[in-house]
């Protein structure tokens, strides 16, 4: 006569097996599918790390880009401030199209009348310009704040800003700091 296993489980009953060889398979499956188990969970910590990984280099590299080269020279204004823009032509300005999240400054030359931006020089790489005009949808005067003009935008909906950058201020000064005593003030 076989010699019958019993296991007993509360909430599956007991089941019965017939022999050693049946117990040994049911062993066996059960440690193949916690292999199966763990492997997943491996698999799903693995995912989750390349995700992070790849996220905190993305940042990372937006973060050491310093964002778009408008956001960039914005910072330099709105720290430093700027000196008052004269009338006249005005070399090496910086001229920014901000599209959606995509911006491009270029180096440009404009005429400024009585505080407004009159007209807009671009320069090629050879060192020569052209004029560039634009249709703005809003057809009021072009002003400048602070070295910076006033943002237009286009009928193609770009975003432009003037830069004067040779009217930003000088860094601040910082206070010396005194050095840490090496004495005995006692």
């Amino acid at each position: 006569m076989p010699q019958t296993h019993q296991w007993i489980n509360p909430k599956f009953g007991t089941l019965k097996f017939n022999s050693k060889k049946s117990v040994i398979n049911l062993v066996m499956f059960l440690l193949y599918l916690l292999i199966i188990i763990i492997q997943l969970e491996v698999m799903k910590k693995i995912y989750v790390t390349f995700l992070l990984i790849s996220l905190s280099l993305l940042m990372s590299t937006y973060a050491q880009d310093g964002g778009s080269c408008y956001e960039q020279y914005r910072k330099v204004f709105e720290n430093r401030g700027a000196n008052p823009v004269e009338d006249g032509a005005h070399d090496n300005i910086i001229l920014t199209v901000r599209t959606g999240d995509a911006s491009e400054c270029y180096v440009a030359r404009a005429v400024v009348q009585q505080s407004q931006i009159v007209e807009i020089d671009l320069y090629f790489e050879d060192g020569s310009f052209e004029k560039k005009e634009y249709e703005f949808k809003d057809k009021s005067s072009w002003s400048i704040h602070n070295g910076m003009s006033k943002t237009k935008i286009t009928e193609k909906d770009e975003y432009i800003n003037i830069m004067f950058v040779n009217k930003i201020k000088p860094k601040r000064k910082k206070l010396m700091k005194a050095p840490k005593p090496n004495f005995d003030l006692n």
